[in-house]
């Protein structure tokens, strides 16, 4: 149901996407968190906006979707811009990526889509290498139903997390039991009234 989802929404999703960010450039914020490295992977890349940005700091660029068109999408926006990337299809609790292929991962916007999100930081974990980075954004808690109509929301965000001030909440836990150490956090405004907290973390040795 989802994958069908996704598909259907494929040529509209970068409008789609732009109306829940505002005029906040969370992408840019994303890049700027991401180290310098050999592999890099964008797990759940939708139509690929962030792969290019991706380049500047990876030599090699994988991303990976459950969708084929979204795929298609990104695969035309790859030869508009002249730059080549790794396309793969897959599930982001079954990634087809080798155990430590990338050296840095990226999750924007993505966990709240899945049945799953702990099963989605597990399969981050494995395919980073030892020390590896994971750069992770997504929508702090909200009670914005539509979104679970218009953008295919299984989860209305999640609790903020230590680095902000608050309790510990599900994204703290998630990570740690997948193997990961947050290094920082921040959060941006949306729009609607939402906000998208940005975390760093490292996998553990």
């Amino acid at each position: 149901r989802s994958r069908k989802f996704f598909d259907a929404v494929a040529p509209e999703w970068d409008h789609r996407k732009a109306e829940l960010l505002g005029g906040t450039d969370l992408e840019k914020e994303v890049l700027a968190r991401l180290p310098a490295c050999k592999v890099a992977a964008d797990l759940g890349c939708g139509t690929g906006t962030l792969l290019a940005g991706m380049l500047a700091t990876a030599a090699t660029v994988i991303g990976v979707d459950s969708s084929p068109r979204m795929l298609e999408v990104a695969r035309r926006a790859c030869v508009t811009s002249g730059k080549t990337f790794e396309l793969r299809l897959g599930e982001l609790e079954h990634l087809p990526l080798r155990e430590g292929e990338a050296d840095a991962a990226v999750l924007n916007l993505v966990l709240h889509h899945l049945r799953s999100p702990l099963e989605g930081l597990r399969e981050a974990y494995r395919v980073l290498r030892p020390g590896g980075t994971l750069v992770l954004a997504d929508l702090a808690r909200h009670q914005e139903e539509e979104l679970r109509g218009r953008f295919g929301d299984r989860w209305l965000g999640f609790e903020p997390s230590r680095s902000s001030g608050f309790a510990p909440g599900e994204l703290d836990s998630w990570l740690a039991e997948a193997g990961f150490t947050i290094e920082n956090e921040s959060g941006l405004p949306l729009a609607r009234g939402l906000t998208a907290r940005i975390i760093t973390a490292r996998r553990n040795a």
